[in-house]
């Protein structure tokens, strides 16, 4: 594995974009100072990740950034590729060449990247550190730190062996596992604290948990106890509900059996009331029997008037008689005129009166219905208000009330002559509705007060309408009546008349006859008493006719009556049958109203100690029949009430309370765990760190030893060198933990640290590992190298690193003018050892010096123009010498 190429873009003075490419061996990197070549090596460094902006040269992070000059404007980004050759696989990852770039920003933002993939600076330290590349160490040697090798301390100097040891891999390894273990033990500590804090929290929460669990145990127990209960007293009232139920529909059927039979006499007595009353009917056979004896008479006295006639005829009377007879039928016919006029009107009036008459017996008739709609609610009333009252005077009273009623009903319908007296029993029967009423409502002042205050206003308008309806239809009979003897008058008056007129106008017809024609006159008369004889036969024939339907009208009579009083006297029995149906309906309809009040009592003491779904609860457990003792079932719902109140109420948030709390306890236990398990793990797997570093320090220590002395023996042609590992015990203030340097590196890194664990008192004090150096030129004697002069320093130092190297050659390394302080042999004699370590690392060098110019396989100069801008100049040694023999050989 080798440094293959590396881009710079922005970084310091590099302001283009420039290339550098490497081979394997030795790469010259020269020009004057000043000119940015030292910037190459700079740029290396930070593109490995170096952090310490005094390494770089620098003091604000934008500082390595291109900052300009005056022909040249600044830039806003520094950009350095590193690509590395791994053909060899030298790092652990599949690619045969890798791509390591650093961005950084003047906002201060930055980026990693390997092969173009964002990455972290731990994934790429570690990467580097498994082949063997140090961030500070020997892989690039800076201006002035061959020098710092020797003057840094025994604890300083342990770090760059842990490097050329190879261990650096486990030792990042080791600082992750320490940042972990310090984390871990952070995070037990507060873990253990939160759970001391929480633990008499949990405790007491445990105790009321295990509470509210009795009491979930006793109300389930309760709530199927009061189930059973309930259930059984629910059933019970079900039972006697369903009696009362049953004798009620048994009590309905057979009222309204008796109901109908009731309508039937009813509707038979309306039939008898729809036909024409008894009065009317023999005053129509009556009159009709007079109309006919009339008839006759009239006839007798017409014939009486022929038999005159003739005698007048047979004297031949004088003009004078005619003059009288046709003055006297003048004023008959006015006479005739005026009656049938004052007729007229009076059948007009009639008419009126008897349509009058039916629409009062209509609304009589509608009347009585709401009267009947008005009793089945004042019966359904009755019944709620027997839930709150006890109704049998009330209701006996309302009994009465109606018999009289249906004896005022069937009153009217036997006879309305008497109107008078139907309009007093129907005030007294409206007074004692009214009274009847007052005692209602004022038993019932809590029960349904508007329903009875509607009621009692519709009853008593009822009673009214009632009475003034029967005073409508008594005047109006009588009245039709009174206009009907008015008719059947002013009817015989006109046929008298009318007959008077016939009379005389035949007696002028034979005057006037007689005065012409004697002899005609009288045949005409004779003939007029022949018909006269026939007319008074046919109205014999009538009369017989009138009197037997008088007499059949009587025999009719005496049966409709005789049945009339039949009817009435059983409409009274069958009312009285249908009222004590109505009073066993109403006492059953109060029972079953008591009945259901008792279930809704129960529903509402059920919903009380169940809440809102115990009736649906109820309902299910009594689907099917129940079995048990209600009092010892009372008795029980009692002992486990009691027992609930001895409990005590319980918050019902503190099961999720609990169950957090607990969730937290377990889940803070459970880490509790993973990080002693954690913190275990770890602290195994730093013992076998320790143990691996331990063992591949010691073998590397030795190897390094050895090559330390023989390259110092070579560049000082004979002395002594020697490495010695020395322990010493310093405060803990003075040096920092291995965890500690660990933290100090991932916060280095920007990852999250924990707080530091404060140091105990064991702690102040602690044993540490150092490296010493001891160098001996020759001819001297063995003496502190800070006794050395500068360039011996230098060989010592170079010494050093050249036995490091080849002991654990890293895949470059990167030189910056270290031989600047060497004479021109020691020159030599420094590029003769790295020519021959070219064979196993790469090296990039920044010299000054010909003789390392001289071993170096390509060279690059780096310039400086105008515009304060680095430039690149390459040449490969082997075709500069190619170039040169042509041109010598000219």
């Amino acid at each position: 594995m080798y440094l293959s190429k590396i881009d710079i873009h922005g970084f310091k003075s590099f302001a283009h974009r420039s290339s550098i490419e490497f081979e394997r061996g030795i790469t010259a990197i020269v020009g004057p100072n000043g000119s940015g070549k030292s910037n190459v090596a700079d740029s290396i460094r930070w593109v490995l990740g170096e952090q310490s902006l005094k390494l770089l040269r620098g003091k604000k992070s934008d500082d390595v950034i291109f900052a300009g000059s005056d022909k040249k404007s600044r830039l806003g980004m520094a950009e350095v590729s590193m690509t590395l050759n791994n053909e060899d696989r030298g790092a652990p990852i599949d690619y045969s060449e890798i791509v390591i770039t650093r961005r950084v920003y003047r906002d201060g933002e930055g980026e990693y990247l390997i092969n173009h993939q964002p990455a972290r600076l731990q994934d790429i330290q570690l990467l580097l550190a498994q082949a063997n590349f140090g961030q500070r160490t020997y892989s690039v040697i800076g201006q002035g730190m061959i020098d710092q090798f020797l003057i840094s301390s025994p604890q300083e100097r342990k770090h760059l062996f842990d490097e050329a040891a190879g261990v650096r891999q486990y030792q990042l390894k080791k600082d992750q596992a320490l940042h972990k273990l310090a984390q871990s033990k952070e995070n037990l500590t507060q873990g253990e604290a939160i759970m001391q804090e929480i633990e008499p929290r949990l405790r007491s929460l445990t105790r009321q948990v295990r509470r509210l669990e009795r009491r979930d145990e006793v109300e389930k127990e309760l709530r199927e106890t009061q189930r059973r209960y309930y259930g059984l007293r629910h059933q019970e009232i079900e039972q006697e509900l369903a009696v009362h139920q049953h004798e009620h529909t048994d009590a309905e059927r057979k009222r309204n059996d008796v109901g109908h039979e009731l309508e039937t006499i009813q509707a038979e007595l309306e039939t008898i009331e729809r036909e024409r009353t008894a009065s009317e009917t023999f005053s129509d056979l009556q009159r009709a029997y007079n109309t006919i004896l009339d008839e006759k008479n009239r006839h007798l006295e017409e014939q009486a008037v022929i038999k005159g006639r003739l005698e007048l005829t047979a004297r031949q009377a004088g003009a004078g008689e005619t003059a009288y007879l046709g003055k006297r039928a003048a004023e008959l016919e006015r006479r005739l005129t005026t009656i049938g006029d004052e007729e007229a009107e009076t059948k007009k009036e009639t008419d009126r009166r008897r349509t009058a008459l039916l629409s009062a017996e209509q609304s009589l008739a509608a009347t009585e219905r709401r009267f009947k709609d008005l009793e089945a609610r004042a019966a359904a009333l009755q019944a709620e208000l027997a839930h709150q009252m006890s109704l049998p005077e009330v209701h006996g009273a309302f009994q009465a009330w109606s018999e009289k009623y249906h004896a005022l009903v069937a009153a009217l319908h036997a006879d309305a002559t008497d109107v008078t007296a139907l309009r007093k029993q129907a005030a007294k029967l409206h007074q004692e509705l009214t009274d009847l009423l007052g005692r209602i409502s004022g038993h019932a002042d809590d029960v349904h007060p508007r329903a009875l205050t509607e009621i009692q206003h519709e009853l008593l308008e009822i009673a009214r309408q009632r009475q003034n309806e029967y005073q409508r239809v008594a005047e109006h009979r009588a009245d039709l009546q009174l206009r009907q003897a008015q008719a059947d008058q002013q009817a015989i008056e006109l046929h008298k008349a009318q007959a008077e007129l016939d009379r005389i106008t035949q007696d002028l017809s034979v005057q006037e006859l007689a005065e012409k024609n004697p002899d005609e006159a009288y045949a005409a008369t004779a003939r007029d008493a022949k018909r006269i004889e026939e007319a008074i036969t046919l109205v014999d024939g009538r009369l017989k006719e009138a009197r037997e339907a008088i007499n059949n009208f009587n025999a009719l009579e005496t049966t409709k009556k005789e049945r009339l009083f039949a009817l009435q006297k059983q409409f009274r029995a069958v009312q009285h049958e249908f009222n004590v149906a109505q009073t066993v309906v109403n006492d059953l309809s109060v029972k079953i109203a008591r009945v259901e009040q008792r279930r809704d009592d129960l529903r509402h003491e059920i919903q009380q100690a169940m809440g809102e779904q115990g009736p649906s609860e109820i309902a299910s457990a009594v689907a099917h029949p129940l079995e048990g003792d209600v009092p010892l079932l009372a008795e029980e719902v009692g002992r486990l009430q009691h027992q609930l109140q001895l409990i005590g109420g319980i918050d019902d948030t503190v099961t999720h309370e609990y169950a957090e709390t607990n969730e937290r306890w377990e889940f803070l236990s459970k880490q509790a765990e993973d990080l002693r398990a954690g913190i275990t793990s770890l602290e195994s797997a730093i013992a076998d760190l320790d143990d691996i570093i331990s063992n591949r320090f010691d073998s590397a220590f030795r190897k390094i030893n050895d090559e330390f002395n023989t390259t110092f023996r070579t560049l000082f042609r004979g002395g002594r060198a020697e490495l010695t590992l020395i322990k010493e015990v310093v405060r803990a203030d003075d040096d920092l933990t291995e965890a500690e340097v660990a933290m100090a590196q991932a916060e280095q890194n920007g990852e999250p640290v924990a707080a530091p664990e404060p140091k105990s008192k064991k702690d102040e004090e602690k044993v540490v590992t150092g490296i010493d150096i001891k160098a001996t030129p020759p001819g001297k004697k063995l003496q502190s190298i800070a006794m050395l002069s500068g360039g011996e320093r230098a060989l010592t130092s170079i010494a050093l690193l050249c036995a490091i190297i080849a002991n654990n050659p890293s895949p470059f390394v990167v030189l910056d003018e270290v031989d600047a302080a060497l004479d021109e042999a020691n020159s030599q004699r420094f590029a003769a050892i790295l020519d021959q370590l070219a064979h196993k690392t790469q090296f990039v060098t920044i010299t000054h010096n010909r003789a390392t110019m001289e071993k170096a396989t390509i060279l690059y100069g780096v310039t400086m123009g105008d515009d304060g801008v680095s430039q690149l100049l390459s040449v490969k040694m082997d075709e500069a010498e190619k170039i040169i023999q042509r041109h010598g050989n000219r």
